[in-house]
């Protein structure tokens, strides 16, 4: 048992650096679409490798004087976008980079987090024991079940043309909004901007409990994890549900009173 937790920790802290490996090529080369912009590529400032690599350099890493890609800060990629913008589709490496997002975003450690304080509340599964390292096991397992499930994810959307983001209503009813968002957990809009069965969560939330077995101490059981690839979609609706309130939540805290929004009323308060 000692074995396998070393291995699983060593497979998290890897995976870790290669998540932020990708996430810094992705970001050093990606290129506004000048689609975006009235302004033209070529009419973009380039800087200098020398001004680029100076605060790095600073540091005493050698580095080389020039490199073939101009570093850029990433854009960010939503995650969700109103259904009524003209549909753009995202390319394949956009759909990369929200895999990426999701595995190592900033939103993706704290849920992880989460997800191993309860297992290790619930000393789930009890042959990992409770101390801190057992912590440190578990969620290494999250970050694998959340490193698998988002490649299989990209490898089906790759053949399918699956958009992953999810498109929010933002009119009508509160029942209708929820309704809506939660259907979304089996639908996905393809790049042609019409509607198809989501096949890559559907791929995704019955195979990765497989594949976590070969790690887990928990045995493979058909029916347990059938169930729990159902609940997966639960989980989905309910992510797709505060994405479709989210900016209802955001306009109220910033609107009213006197157009300064609450919450600087209530900084004003505390102070």
């Amino acid at each position: 048992m000692k074995c396998r937790k070393e291995a699983l920790l060593k497979l998290f802290l890897r995976a870790s650096a290669l998540c932020v490996l990708l996430a810094g090529c992705l970001a050093a080369q990606h290129v506004p679409d000048p689609a975006d912009s009235p302004q033209s590529l070529e009419a973009l400032p380039r800087p200098e490798a020398s001004e680029t690599l100076r605060d790095i350099n600073s540091t005493g890493i050698n580095l080389p004087a020039a490199l073939p890609f101009p570093l850029r800060p990433i854009h960010g990629l939503a995650v969700s976008v109103p259904l009524d913008t003209p549909y753009k589709p995202l390319t394949l490496g956009q759909k990369y980079e929200f895999g990426v997002l999701k595995i190592a975003g900033a939103g993706a450690w704290p849920t992880m987090a989460l997800h191993a304080a309860l297992d290790q509340a619930g000393l789930h599964p009890a042959a990992w024991g409770s101390g801190m390292d057992s912590l440190g096991v578990r969620m290494a397992s999250h970050f694998g079940r959340s490193f698998v499930r988002q490649n299989i994810t990209f490898m089906v959307r790759a053949v399918d043309h699956e958009d992953p983001r999810y498109f929010q209503l933002l009119h009508g009813g509160a029942w209708t909004r929820t309704k809506w968002a939660m259907s979304r957990s089996f639908v996905a809009r393809n790049d042609k901007g019409g509607w198809m069965p989501a096949y890559s969560r559907i791929v995704a939330n019955y195979s990765v409990p497989w594949v976590a077995s070969s790690w887990s101490p928990v045995p493979f059981s058909p029916v347990r994890d059938m169930r729990n690839g159902t609940i997966a979609f639960g989980f989905g609706a309910f992510s797709n549900v505060c994405q479709e309130f989210f900016p209802d939540l955001k306009r109220k805290l910033r609107g009213h009173p006197e157009n300064g929004g609450h919450l600087a009323h209530w900084r004003a308060e505390i102070h």
